[in-house]
């Protein structure tokens, strides 16, 4: 099993946050978490901006990114850690911390899982007191933009899980309660602690032990301190005169001149204790020696500081609402914060009852056990590590890459398209090993998620919308047919709006000067679109600068890309897939297809054309018909790129009518009805293109004998399988094609064998289920190349600066910094 790679951003311990208490619960939550991730086999890489002061963790070495002078959250920052994190390798980015002051990126733009915390969402539940405007709301939903897209949530509480759910409309089971831990520092005092903090409580503040209530988080409206305030106020005035009520956090000075006020109005200005920001020993001296502690919070994600204090051995109280009923379980400890009356009825049932206080101290740091770091840390790791019933990781074969998915780019049918068809029966086979998404091939949209693209392209403007997306974005590519030069030619001419021009791509080919002369040769007609591979012209450079990888289907194509375009990148032949049809031709096919059944049925699939030998096959069919009357030819396929458009008048020229037909274009099962009811199969080409025929494996998985030319990757089939025939340019092509015809119309037993040995071969070289091995150890091959992640950032980065339409230097620099 491959390891997961998480990557962790310790951003948290570098800004304000470091000092409040999302920092401290993202230390504490990491400290315990790395340990076990590790543990478990992941990989772990830690890292923060090299801008800010260096962060305090203990555990590893830190992984910077550098967004140089940029601001913070500028789009310059943002480009430069989203470059940073694509380059990673990472199966997880962990954000502890995604509502904070350092640089973020919208991760919904990144290929990785991405898992977060929501320690709260106050301000949407009190938008009127926080968000009372356009622009404040505007600005705390990109705040919370990480929350709303990321793969998987934590939240610190079962309140927030539900306020998540609720308030960001995401599915349940993404959404997770780790709940929190407390420091194991937060512990009872031994009795020398308890002297020494006694000491110091009263030198610094005046107080004595248990001769104070205590309340500790943040100055803000929520935490209710002049609510808590005025419910002290309402104490008997025996319990109001013996202690003091102790509100211990770094206040504002407007805060503090506010509460003062307030406690001045409720007449117990003497009685109220500020201390301002306290160390950690003087936190922790105040929670063991209170009588009682305290949280009047409106609400709270979690409440950290109940569970600091029971861990220190104090009774607690708090208010009844959110997440503080989940830590304060018995409703007789919680009161109303709304209501001054409710807070001072629950402190004064507490403080008039001493063997209830003791008991309740006692209790404390059991009950406080049972919120551990490691717990939380534990409920993480299951997820980050797919260890939970419904794991959230695909896995990509052999390699580390966990991946939402990898786009598979085609046509489909019903695009008149055998690529269509190819890709159509491929794809049930490919989601076996392969964590796909199938997308169309006219203008794919959100591509950039997924960690690869595997696009099927052929030489048809069909193809051309995918050929304009590789230019943006790489990945890996088919290359169903060598040469390209037709395709981009005609969306040069015919779709200037996808950015192509043929001669642009000649000169990436080949160089200006090929370009001008391949340009002029077609302009004065020397050249024919169509024989540019006759004369080494292919136009697939592209294809090559700008793949991850090429899967070709012939060793032919692997040679001839070796030898135009070195190792630029790697090339694979993966055969064309094909599978043996279920069952042999059913009774009366023939007469469905209106064949006569006796007729010796020679069939040619494909559209019509030049390059096809159409015309050197129907001279061949004449001479064969004049000894086999019962001869019959079908070309099944359209001729609409037939000089003309139509066959008629050759056919007719030989009185050849009842005997030669010309079905147009037809759905794919009528094809391979033709092919099931077919003696013998015809697949010829001059001059060659690179192209991939999939009529001729059609053919053979059916048991047809097959001719073929002579040719390019044909010349690779089997002998056994296919008699070859000469190129017009190396002998007499007719000639051969009727003495190849008339060897099989004579002997049955050896269109029978031909037949027997061309189903052996599809099925040892061609099963689908074994290309699609193939295509995912090919994957895996490309997807563990350092410079793959590179292209695929550098890409991105290239794309973003586009939109951008310039970059300083100072971004480039960074950029170029970010991708290593």
């Amino acid at each position: 099993m491959p390891s997961v790679r998480v990557l962790v951003d310790l951003q948290a311990l570098q800004t304000h946050s470091k000092n409040r208490g999302i920092g401290r619960y993202t230390k504490d939550l990491l400290l315990a978490l790395v340990p076990q991730l590790e543990a478990q086999g992941a990989e772990v890489v830690v890292f923060a901006d090299a801008q800010l002061p260096a962060p305090e963790w203990p555990l590893s070495s830190v992984t910077l990114f550098d967004p140089g002078d940029f601001a913070k959250n500028s789009p310059e920052s943002t480009l430069v850690l989203e470059t940073f994190l694509r380059v990673q390798r990472a199966d997880w980015v962990f954000v502890p911390s995604p509502v904070d002051e350092g640089v973020t990126v919208d991760f919904s733009k990144l290929p990785t899982l991405v898992a977060t915390i929501c320690y709260d969402l106050i301000p949407l539940i009190f938008a009127e007191r926080y968000l009372p405007n356009p622009i404040d709301r505007a600005s705390y939903d990109a705040a919370i933009a990480t929350i709303r897209t990321a793969d998987q949530v934590f939240g610190i509480s079962e309140a927030t899980c539900a306020d998540t759910v609720r308030l960001l409309n995401r599915a349940p089971a993404t959404v997770h309660n780790i709940a929190a831990g407390t420091s194991a520092f937060f512990r009872p005092l031994s009795e020398g602690e308890r002297a020494h903090g006694s000491k110091t409580l009263h030198t610094q503040f005046g107080l004595e032990p248990e001769g104070f209530v205590l309340y500790t988080g943040g100055d803000e409206w929520r935490k209710n301190m002049d609510g808590l305030i005025r419910g002290f106020a309402r104490l008997s005035a025996t319990r109001k005169n013996a202690l003091k009520l102790v509100i211990a956090c770094r206040l504002r000075p407007e805060v503090i001149t506010e509460l003062t006020e307030v406690a001045r109005k409720e007449g117990i200005v003497e009685r109220l204790v500020l201390t301002n920001f306290v160390s950690d020993e003087t936190l922790r001296a105040l929670y063991g020696l209170c009588a009682l502690f305290t949280f009047p919070s409106r609400y709270e994600g979690f409440g950290l500081p109940i569970i600091e204090a029971l861990g220190c051995g104090a009774a607690v109280c708090a208010a009844d609402n959110s997440s503080l009923r989940e830590l304060v379980t018995d409703p007789a400890h919680r009161y109303d914060p709304e209501s001054p009356q409710s807070i001072a009825d629950c402190l004064e049932r507490l403080l008039a009852d001493p063997v209830q206080l003791k008991k309740l101290r006692a209790e404390a740091p059991m009950r406080a056990a049972g919120w551990s770091w490691e717990t939380s840390a534990r409920r993480v790791a299951e997820v980050l590590l797919a260890t939970s019933e419904n794991p959230p990781v695909f896995s990509v074969a052999a390699t580390r890459l966990a991946l939402p998915s990898i786009a598979h780019v085609s046509p489909l049918p019903p695009s008149r398209s055998g690529i269509a068809d190819y890709s159509a029966e491929l794809l049930p086979h490919l989601h076996r090993h392969l964590p796909l998404t199938s997308f169309p091939h006219d203008g794919t949209p959100a591509l950039e998620r997924h960690h690869l693209i595997v696009r099927q392209l052929g030489n048809s403007e069909v193809h051309g919308p995918m050929y304009a997306e590789l230019k943006r974005i790489a990945g890996i590519t088919v290359l169903h047919d060598y040469g390209l030069g037709s395709m981009l030619h005609f969306i040069s001419q015919n779709r200037p709006e996808w950015g192509v021009r043929f001669a642009d791509e000649l000169r990436h080919h080949g160089g200006a000067a090929l370009a001008s002369e391949v340009q002029a040769k077609l302009t004065r007609g020397a050249w024919q679109l169509g024989e540019l591979g006759e004369h080494g012209v292919f136009v697939n450079r592209r294809i090559f600068t700008r793949s991850l990888g090429v899967i070709v289907h012939s060793e032919w194509a692997k040679n001839q890309a070796q030898r135009e375009h070195g190792d630029l990148c790697p090339v694979t032949v993966i055969p064309h897939q094909m599978a043996l049809p279920e069952q042999r031709p059913p009774h009366g096919l023939r007469a469905r297809l209106d064949v006569p059944e006796d007729a010796l049925l020679i069939v040619a699939p494909g559209f019509l054309a030049e390059t096809k030998r159409s015309v050197p096959l129907l001279e061949a069919f004449a001479r064969l018909h004049a000894q086999h009357p019962q001869s019959y030819l079908v070309y099944v396929g359209s001729a609409e790129f037939f000089p003309g458009g139509s066959l008629d008048s050759e056919i007719q020229k030989r009185g050849l009518e009842k005997s030669v037909r010309v079905t147009g274009y037809v759905p794919l099962e009528t094809l391979e009805d033709y092919l099931r009811a077919a003696d013998i199969g015809m697949v010829l080409r001059y001059p060659f293109g690179g192209e991939t025929s999939g009529s001729v494996l059609r053919l053979l998985a059916h048991g047809t004998p097959l001719i073929v030319t002579e040719i390019g990757s044909f010349g690779e089939l089997p002998e056994d399988v296919a008699l070859r025939i000469c190129p017009p340019t190396q002998g007499d092509e007719v000639g051969e094609l009727v003495a190849a015809l008339s060897s099989l119309a004579n002997d049955a037993s050896k269109r029978h064998a031909m037949g027997t040995a061309a189903q052996e071969w599809i099925a040892r070289t061609c099963a689908p289920d074994t290309c699609a091995r193939q295509y995912a150890a090919f994957v895996d091959d490309v997807l563990a190349q350092p410079e793959t992640l590179q292209k695929l950032a550098a890409d991105a980065a290239a794309r973003a600066v586009a939109e951008r339409g310039n970059a300083s230097e100072q971004l480039w620099e960074r950029l170029r910094s970010a991708l290593g």
